[in-house]
């Protein structure tokens, strides 16, 4: 019971964090899938360096925080 309790709770406040972070997190995806070979850059200023290695970033933790198929089916027993 403390564990389902705790698990609700932290799930909770992902899912706040995340939709203080969403329009952040669709515009960096988007970015990086340019990077990715969707856009050819003629140039790749440092900037645009420093603005992909903070999308991958902010990719990487939002996709730590989605819980998996098997956690899932855990919370729900």
């Amino acid at each position: 019971m403390v564990t389902t309790l705790a698990t609700e709770k932290l799930a909770k406040q992902k899912l706040e964090a995340f939709e203080r972070l969403q329009p952040e997190f669709e515009a960096s995806f988007y970015f990086v899938q340019e990077v990715h070979g969707q856009r050819r850059f003629s140039t790749f200023p440092v900037m645009e360096s420093v603005h992909y290695m903070g999308s991958l970033s902010l990719n990487l933790l939002i996709r730590s925080w989605t819980p998996k198929p098997h956690t899932l089916q855990m919370m729900a027993s």
